[in-house]
């Protein structure tokens, strides 16, 4: 059994986008498949994510470009 831990970081981000983020992915963290979770925090100007599998690397693949391209997008929209 593989198991996984992937944690990102995003500094220096302004603390107002940061939590207007968390705000939107958080729907997004519910009924996770089987095996994999997923959190996400601000902490003043630092969005951190994380991500956990157990013996699902290619849904954690998946799951983290799909999360990191929502963030991409949000903070654009943000501009």
């Amino acid at each position: 059994m593989l198991n996984c831990k992937v944690k990102i970081e995003i500094n220096d981000i302004d603390e107002a986008k940061a939590k207007a983020i968390v705000e939107a992915l958080s729907p997004d963290n519910v009924d996770f498949p089987l095996g994999l979770a997923s959190d996400i925090t601000q902490s003043s100007d630092n969005l951190i994510i994380t991500f956990e599998s157990h013996d699902r690397t290619g849904a954690l693949i998946s799951s983290v470009d799909e999360v990191l391209e929502h963030v991409s997008v949000s903070m654009k929209v943000m501009e």
